[in-house]
């Protein structure tokens, strides 16, 4: 009796004890799954812009939103760190490397600043738990396309483009193209922004105008840093006129120089501003406008010598002038005799060898995607000449090219009286090597050939969407796997990481009706290092040609594909004729009609068991085919018809074991009485 009443109490301790530390290891277990983002979580970066651009100068509202993996907006499960990155740039790892990391330990109501001299801002903080979103301000004090990347550890990098109205880059013009050394040409800078549409300044800028002959503006930087005197002299020149405007000002290269700079302010609210140009060295000069913040530009110009100063051989013979020239204090009286006039022939130009030059303007060495350039006119020399006539200029490609190569025109000339022709652009998608060549349709004009690197942005234009199969029946467990991969224009495969797109690339499918993904979540996520990934569709309804749309939620980047999926009608019908074989044969030579009707039911209900999955079995392996027995007859007509007939055996089976059971207890019955 003692020990009953020790002994109870001691178990129901042991009991309590149990239960509460099952309890908290489930709690603690709960906490651990919850701190953890469920995986396909990303973040989405959705600007405030009501007029669809931001303006330079002022705040604007970012809002940063914690999606689950069917895109819903969600609480953050726990402490988020949240890494916010503002870049003009393209490359979001080169942004990183460049910019000024700030850290804060809340980001909500916080903001990020990108200065006119940086490229890139990054400020990291926490997104706190349980927040579906927080809100930022982004603050630019330059113009173009600023972006703007929203990375966590374990969640899909979300970003966005905030188009920030204001000069972004310069440009640079001269009228005339092509001066002697005896004329000068107008020079007029203006601002451009992102969408290279002429705009008024919005602040004071101040310039510098660089006159070099140099071939690029990257060899005049250096000569002119291995310099030291001419570095120290381009300061102090630049402290002198910064305080004066640049309207009017006058660029002069002298004879003996390599480059000559001024500089001045735009000023606020201006769109252009104009200077004159002259130089006193004849040949190809080219023109930079510089200012920190923005784009730098860069223009060609050609000096050519004037008529005078040319060599006495390359003038014409001006003794047809000198013909009736006389000297009075030494002629002396002789006969007049008539003679018919000396016909003396006027003196015939020889042609001089004269050639083309391609001469382009990209202010940068590294050629992306397109070269501007012009086509100069220069005589044995190396010097600009002016054409007597108009010379047309045909524009080829040598050898083969991949992908889209083109000119912006076809054929260029060079007016009668000017040394260069007008601007064309040659673009270059994909191709890296292209051998451009400019031939004169005039005899005697020499052609020119440039070979010219392009190195294009990896960037996907296109995506690719394939089925496989193409057809699928409509059971809701059949699926037709989408396999969607990212191309150029030149048909490479471009991964996230090509694009510099953080942890992968999130492709959103779009459709009508009647259809269900995998997991119940119509986004595909593909990991940065790989080209592709697939997605499952299914759908319980025949559909015909129901077209899928794949669109890249970074890009915006389209691929389409068509799907169709069918009720197996034929198998049907097959798996009823199954069922009835058995019944004609056993009704023979008169027809069972409630044989054949149990035969056709018995597989029709087969069927729709292996249609929707209501039997299975393991799959086989028949060599090295994997092979689901029971999901053959919704796809062949032959395992169908078996299962049928197989589906009114075992109907006939049960019937008659049931039977025999009725007999065996009547049998008993009959006994026992």
């Amino acid at each position: 009796m003692n020990l009953q009443t020790v002994s109870q109490p001691l178990s129901a301790r042991i009991f309590h004890h149990l239960a509460i530390t099952l309890l908290l290891v489930m709690s603690l277990a709960n906490c651990v799954v919850a701190q953890v983002p469920a995986q396909g979580s990303r973040l989405s970066v959705a600007p405030l812009l009501p007029a669809g651009t931001a303006a330079i100068n002022k705040d604007t509202s970012v809002e940063i939103k914690f999606l689950d993996p069917r895109g819903t907006q969600t609480s953050a499960p726990a402490n988020i760190k949240l890494t916010l990155t503002a870049t003009v740039l393209n490359d979001l790892n080169a942004a990183k490397r460049i910019a000024q990391w700030q850290t804060k330990s809340t980001l909500d109501r916080s903001g990020i600043f990108l200065a006119k001299t940086s490229d890139a801002a990054i400020i990291q903080g926490e997104f706190p738990a349980g927040a579906k979103s927080i809100w930022i301000s982004v603050k630019s004090e330059r113009g173009g396309v600023v972006r703007l990347f929203a990375e966590a550890e374990g969640v899909i990098t979300g970003n966005a483009a905030i188009n920030v109205q204001g000069p972004s880059r310069l440009a640079i013009a001269t009228n005339p193209a092509s001066i002697s050394r005896s004329t000068s040409a107008k020079v007029e800078i203006s601002l451009l922004d992102f969408r290279g549409t002429k705009v008024k300044a919005d602040t004071n800028y101040q310039l510098t105008v660089t006159a070099t002959l140099l071939s690029s503006f990257s060899e005049m930087t250096q000569a002119a840093a291995q310099t030291k005197t001419a570095v120290q002299q381009t300061t102090r020149f630049k402290t002198v006129l910064y305080a004066r405007s640049l309207e009017g000002q006058t660029l002069t290269l002298a004879k003996g120089q390599q480059w000559a700079k001024v500089s001045g302010t735009f000023q606020k609210d201006k769109d252009k501003v104009t200077l004159t140009f002259r130089s006193a060295v004849p040949g190809t000069i080219r023109l930079y406008v510089e200012s920190p913040g923005l784009v730098t530009a860069g223009f060609p110009v050609a000096v050519a010598l004037h008529q005078s100063e040319r060599h006495p051989s390359e003038r014409q013979s001006n003794d047809s002038m000198n013909l009736f020239s006389f000297d009075f204090r030494q002629a002396k009286l002789i006969p007049a005799f008539w003679q018919p006039p000396t016909v003396v022939p006027a003196p015939v130009e020889v042609p001089k060898p004269s050639r083309l030059k391609i001469e382009g303007y990209n202010v940068n060495d590294e050629i992306r995607d397109s070269y501007r350039f012009k086509v100069f006119l220069l005589d044995q020399n190396e010097l600009p000449i002016k054409a007597t006539q108009e010379i047309p200029v045909a524009l080829k490609l040598g050898g083969t090219t991949k992908g889209k190569v083109e000119f912006t025109q076809q054929s260029v000339s060079i007016p009668a009286g000017s040394s260069v022709s007008l601007p064309v652009e040659l673009k270059s998608n994909c191709h890296p090597n292209v051998d451009l060549i400019v031939e004169s349709q005039v005899p005697g004009i020499a052609s020119d050939h440039l070979e010219l690197v392009f190195n294009p942005p990896r960037r996907a234009t296109s995506l690719k969407v394939v089925t496989s199969p193409g057809r699928q029946i409509a059971s809701g467990l059949s699926a037709i796997n989408l396999s969607v991969t990212a191309f150029n224009d030149c048909g490479d495969v471009i991964t996230a990481q090509d694009e510099n797109l953080g942890a992968g690339r999130s492709v959103f499918f779009t459709y009508d009706r009647y259809l269900s993904f995998d997991k119940e979540d119509p986004v595909l996520f593909i990991p940065a290092d790989k080209a592709s990934d697939v997605k499952k569709v299914y759908s319980s309804h025949s559909v015909e040609q129901m077209e899928i749309t794949a669109t890249d939620q970074t890009s915006q980047v389209q691929g389409k594909t068509p799907v169709t999926f069918y009720f197996p009608w034929r198998e049907l019908f097959a798996a009823m004729l199954g069922g009835l074989i058995w019944p004609l044969i056993a009704a023979l030579p008169k027809f069972d009609v409630k044989g054949l009707i149990r035969g056709g039911f018995s597989g029709i209900v087969m069927f729709g068991l292996a249609l929707f999955g209501a039997i299975v079995t393991e799959q086989a392996k028949l060599g090295e085919l994997t092979v689901n027995l029971l999901r053959l007859p919704v796809s062949s007509w032959f395992p169908a018809a078996i299962m049928g007939f197989i589906g009114y055996s075992m109907l006939q089976g049960t019937l008659s074991l049931t039977a025999i059971l009725k007999k065996t207890v009547a049998g008993k019955t009959q006994s026992e009485a």
